[in-house]
């Protein structure tokens, strides 16, 4: 049986090529600096919960469903953090 993560497409999207436009009173390249840090590792982490997920799948698979939504949601949170700096 597959797993969600297998069904599903895999794409990059390379989100620090369009970064918001940095605060008002921000130095540009700390700014970014900041972001470019929170997607890399954001993106690493998701990769780690992914690989134990799929790993231990069929030995617990409702736990694993579990973490894949744990998965979406922080991805979907940090895409909503990076888009809402637009606002500051």
């Amino acid at each position: 049986m597959p797993t969600t993560n297998e069904t599903t497409t895999n794409f990059t999207i390379d989100l620090t090529a369009s970064l918001p436009k940095v605060p008002l009173g921000d130095d540009a390249d700390t700014a970014t600096e900041i972001a470019t840090y929170v997607l890399e590792h954001t993106r690493q982490f998701s990769n780690d919960l992914r690989a134990i997920l799929n790993e231990r799948y069929h030995e617990a698979p409702v736990s694993a469903e579990h973490g894949f939504e744990l998965d979406t949601a922080f991805n979907s949170m940090t895409l909503n953090w990076l888009f809402d700096w637009r606002k500051k």
